[in-house]
């Protein structure tokens, strides 16, 4: 039962516990979701390429502007035989975004097939011929270099929508003739490790100091550019209810957490987190982590759960997991937002087969994920923040799927728990998530976060991630 409780409880729910980790400042002209796509689908490692002769270009109808871009590297790739020679979609995907921190890549000269290329957004460029392209690289001084074509599928509500495209060029000085005047060139995430603070002109998020999973508060910029509080004190609470046993509950004062590594990039910054459980008088280090990359109009938590067992053989319906915060004064729920469950208590097996089978017939699309959605939002002038979550449809047939919470108050009072804000006169709100229905191995979810434009229309916004491809056209 040990064992399941730690793989139920603590996995998934460090990770869950930083979904509002940051909130960034979005382009207010653009829909499209932040980038990556891994350097071996476009041959950038084999034959070798030096990082630094490497330059991303977006074109607009009137000029070329140079996109900053970082290089990555991860410790844990897919096996060669699931890459796809030509496309790659969805490439920050949880089943393998590890950052090796270890392997000090940013002193490393040449792309490894372990590097992921990432940029701030595809600042909606425009599609080129090759031959368009190979005429400006000569007139950049860059007509020997090599080039790939990087394309990006807007993924909304509907379906597929519109494609953008950047371009990466081969080149041993800077290319002439392109705009670097942008505001994307500014620092677009700086994280303070000591003063456990993440900020950008956009945002201010601030950790708890005894536990960094944990967000004391959390300021996103106002219409008028001044910073506002959006949300504060985030918690979280976990329930056990095993079988032929008593029934467990958690709070974060269970769990510590930690940064233990760092580092800021021209388009994003890092952050690693490690986990220890507290039981009583026993300290158990998990030896677990997550990687949280930020950008400056987005964050992506890759989120990872391992199930020893099949875990309704142990607990029962009601076991899960729910992250709660308080919003502030003026910060309200974007109704016009929501694609996703309210929360519904399941007390019986059926009941979670029921409810499963309507969420992924509404929620799942062709590609086997499905995609749910929430927002907050400030006043008239301010800025909606907005979190997609992304499900394999498998997980959410074993009743795993993201629901509602309106009044955390009311929800740990029916299920019994013991909770210390539950005699608070303010409301939390917040996010469960049904465990109990889980089967045996790794399942993995995606959460990105971004802060929109009040008057962002949620048909033609796209989900994140966006797929995207990687394709060599030198020739």
């Amino acid at each position: 039962m040990k064992a399941l409780f730690l793989s139920l409880g603590s996995r998934p729910l460090y990770r869950i516990a930083l979904c509002c980790a940051a909130f960034l400042n979005a382009n207010p002209a653009a829909s499209d979701c932040p980038s990556g796509s891994y350097a071996v689908t476009g041959g950038l490692a084999k034959p070798p390429v030096v990082k630094a002769h490497i330059f991303a270009l977006s074109r607009s109808k009137s000029a070329w502007t140079l996109v900053p871009h970082d290089v990555i590297s991860l410790n844990r790739l897919a096996p060669a035989g699931q890459l796809p020679a030509a496309f790659f979609p969805q490439p920050l995907s949880a089943r393998w975004f590890r950052v090796d921190f270890q392997s000090q890549w940013w002193a490393r000269p040449f792309f490894s097939d372990q590097d992921v290329i990432v940029t701030p957004r595809q600042n909606r460029g425009l599609k080129v011929p090759p031959s368009d392209l190979r005429v400006f690289a000569t007139r950049a001084g860059c007509a020997s270099g090599r080039m790939w074509e990087w394309e990006q599928s807007a993924l909304g509500v509907s379906g597929p929508g519109s494609k953008h495209f950047l371009y990466l060029l081969e080149c041993r000085r800077p290319p002439e003739g392109v705009s670097t005047t942008s505001g994307d060139y500014l620092p677009a995430v700086a994280f303070d490790a000591k003063a456990l603070k993440i900020e950008s002109q956009g945002f201010r998020y601030q950790m708890n100091r005894g536990n960094q999973m944990l967000f004391d508060r959390l300021e996103a910029s106002a219409g008028n550019g001044a910073m506002e509080v959006f949300l504060e004190d985030g918690n979280f609470d976990i329930r056990a209810d095993f079988k032929n046993f008593f029934e467990m509950h958690f709070t974060s004062g269970n769990v510590g957490s930690k940064v233990v590594a760092n580092r800021d990039e021209s388009a994003s910054a890092l952050a690693r987190l490690s986990f220890n459980l507290k039981l009583l008088f026993l300290k158990l280090d998990l030896q677990l982590n997550t990687d949280l990359l930020f950008f400056r109009d987005a964050v992506f938590l890759p989120m990872i759960m391992k199930i020893p067992r099949d875990a309704w053989r142990y607990v029962n319906p009601g076991s899960g997991v729910l992250y709660s915060w308080f919003p502030a004064p003026g910060t309200r729920l974007v109704e016009g937002w929501i694609d996703m469950p309210r929360r519904r208590i399941f007390k019986a097996k059926g009941d979670i087969k029921i409810e499963s089978r309507q969420v992924a017939e509404k929620h799942c699309q062709a590609d086997g994920l499905c995609r749910f959605r929430v927002a907050v939002g400030r006043g008239p002038d301010n800025r909606i923040v907005l979190m997609d979550l992304i499900v394999a449809r498998g997980m959410v047939n074993g009743g795993f799927f993201p629901q509602y919470v309106s009044d955390a108050v009311p929800e740990v009072g029916e299920l019994g728990w013991s909770w210390s804000g539950s005699n608070s006169k303010r409301r939390r709100e917040g996010i469960y998530f049904e465990l109990s229905q889980l089967a045996k191995g790794e399942h993995s979810f995606e959460i990105w976060l971004r802060l929109i434009p009040q008057d962002a229309n949620p048909e033609s916004e796209s989900f994140c991630p966006s797929g995207t491809a990687l394709r060599e056209i030198s020739r």
